[in-house]
């Protein structure tokens, strides 16, 4: 019902490593959401109002997720449609146990 959206840097390698920038893994928190859109079009626009003065995908591969939780977001909920809460639930394999 709500995608979940993900937007990695142009200039992605092996050799380098990884950067993950998450928001709204609690859907109650907005604010999350708000500061990693910021954050992308900081790194798009090489904001330095933005405290961004380097264009860091020269070092890190960025991989940016804006609403980890799009249903509780839309829902201002703390846990996902399947009563997970996405904090608890980070895992090497990619989803919860």
């Amino acid at each position: 019902e709500f995608p979940l959206v993900a937007i990695k840097s142009k200039t992605w390698s092996s050799s380098k490593p990884s950067l993950l920038v998450t928001g709204g893994v609690h859907g109650y928190e907005t604010s999350g959401v708000q500061g990693a859109i910021q954050f992308l079009f900081s790194m798009i626009n090489n904001n330095s109002d933005f405290c961004y003065e380097y264009d860091y995908s020269k070092i890190f591969n960025i991989l940016v997720v804006p609403c980890v939780s799009p249903w509780g977001y839309e829902r201002i909920e703390r846990w996902n449609a399947q009563a997970v809460d996405p904090n608890r639930s980070f895992n090497r394999n990619g989803c919860h146990d």
